[in-house]
């Protein structure tokens, strides 16, 4: 009788076990699917801020060439007072 009850004891371990097991194993399968998904939107965040650094950067030019051109129509900047380029700058 106390053999039936030590391997009744032993399955219930092994069934605990078991279930345990593929718990964990959940739980893994979600953690990457979490972080493949987290890689993904962070690769995306980096192009949508290169995109806007570079857009950023075209501006800076097209305002210099603006002012560039607005000051030689009004004959330059003035002495001793500072170019609105060097505001950029």
């Amino acid at each position: 009788m106390a053999v039936i009850g030590t391997n009744s004891a032993v399955g219930k371990i092994e069934v605990h076990q078991v279930t345990s097991l593929q718990d964990l194993r959940s739980r893994i399968v979600r953690c990457d699917q979490a972080l493949s998904k987290h890689s993904a939107d962070i690769g995306t965040c980096r192009s949508e801020v290169n995109s806007a650094l570079r857009e950023q950067q075209t501006m800076k030019e097209n305002l210099k060439e603006h002012i560039h051109r607005v000051e030689a129509e009004v004959g330059g900047p003035k002495q001793p007072t500072l170019s609105c380029l060097s505001i950029l700058y």
